[in-house]
């Protein structure tokens, strides 16, 4: 019990806005942030050729002025996406590119008429995916560049594609936003809601990513819910997830937790949500390429190799007996331990090694700080479902 005392307190800790924001290995100004100085008022964009983010357009991402942590990212011209717990207040802010300058935008909440929450596929229950529409359309003459989401011809050529993830700067947001890097590494279904309390039932489709020690790979914190996950293709940036929710394991691996955005883009359509795809068929190969060009020396070692070859996965809603514990939450104040639901199949992964498929099909098990049932070791690519107890940390 102690030593659950001391996990838990810590965590607790991390979830201050003030002593930490996004976490990003190796982090430097120069390399990672948005804006060079300025931020919120007057903000002056990053030009530095060390800037990872230096060919991409960042007009897209407005902010919160009420509470600088909260980043949003639009679709089209009057809808953007974030996460449903941690709602953005009803002005947003944006760096015009034309102008030079900052300019607001408003909306206000309205139930299926601007706020539109959305469900897990399988198991139809409310989950953590919302999209917003603003009271007026954006204005041409301030150059904001809505963003195009990633669909790809089947959700096993997402694994493995360089990411560049979107957090807030320190001291509360104040210092304005960060940018890191990282690859997809697998899918999730999580249990995430009522927050308080849980219901044993999967609500929101995740991807994930583990912060595997490499330079510019980042740990999400308190008040980067929201946020947009980005793949860079063909020159631009693509949305593929919103920052949902973190989890450690045993071992001391560190999941983020993304919204992911194209399985829900049937219903989006069928609600009259205005937004726009990439690729085309046809430029799927290119794109991929070009994708995995752009960030190789970010990478993890051995990334790579979860790019190749078909994986099959199974989880959905079904419930199943528990095998594993893990800590997961969502970073804007929730901590809960709930138990991972193992995979009844394994991933087919043909461009991994053998040596590593195997190791991967070993059962090892730990005991978790906060928990004392089993955890078997993570496997690249599988989707598993994460339900238990909740409770709020403040």
């Amino acid at each position: 019990m102690s030593k659950l005392t001391r996990v838990c307190l810590a965590v607790a800790a991390a979830l201050t806005p003030e002593l930490r924001a996004v976490v990003i290995n190796d982090y430097a100004s120069a390399k990672h942030d948005r804006f060079a100085s300025g931020f919120p008022s007057a903000p002056v964009p990053n030009t530095s050729s060390s800037f990872l983010g230096l060919s991409y357009n960042w007009s897209g991402v407005g902010w919160d002025p009420s509470d600088l942590r909260r980043n949003i990212a639009m679709i089209s011209s009057q809808f953007f996406v974030y996460a449903t717990h941690f709602q953005p207040g009803s002005t947003l802010n944006f760096y015009s590119p034309a102008l030079g300058s900052v300019v607001s935008y408003s909306w206000t909440p309205i139930t299926d008429v601007t706020r539109f929450r959305f469900n897990h596929p399988t198991t139809g229950q409310p989950g953590d995916f919302s999209i917003g529409k603003l009271s007026s359309p954006l204005d041409p003459t301030h150059g904001i560049t809505p963003y195009p989401i990633l669909q790809l011809l089947n959700p096993n050529q997402y694994l493995g594609l360089p990411l560049l993830t979107y957090g807030y700067g320190g001291s509360g947001g104040t210092a304005g936003p960060r940018i890191g890097t990282d690859t997809i590494d697998g899918f999730a279904d999580l249990d995430l809601y009522p927050l308080n309390t849980g219901d044993s039932v999967a609500d929101t489709r995740t991807i994930y990513h583990v912060d595997g020690g490499q330079p510019g790979n980042t740990r999400y914190q308190s008040g980067d819910s929201s946020g947009p996950l980005f793949v860079p293709w063909n020159g631009t940036l693509t949305l593929v997830g919103t920052h949902s929710a973190v989890g450690t394991d045993p071992s001391g691996n560190f999941f983020n937790f993304d919204n992911f955005i194209p399985t829900y883009l049937s219903d989006m359509a069928a609600r009259g949500i205005a937004f726009t795809v990439v690729p085309e068929p046809a430029d799927y190969a290119r794109g991929a390429a070009l994708a995995l060009l752009a960030f190789a020396a970010a990478r993890r070692a051995g990334a790579a190799n979860l790019a190749g070859g078909p994986r099959n996965f199974r989880g959905g809603g079904r419930r199943r007996r528990a095998s594993s514990a893990v800590a997961v939450g969502v970073p804007d104040g929730v901590r809960f331990i709930v138990e991972r639901r193992r995979v009844a199949r394994l991933v087919r992964a043909a461009a991994r090694p053998a040596q590593d498929l195997a190791a991967a099909r070993k059962s090892r098990s730990a005991t978790s700080s906060c928990s004392k049932e089993p955890m078997s070791n993570h496997t690249p690519g599988t989707r598993q479902v994460y339900t238990g107890r909740r409770g709020y940390n403040h």
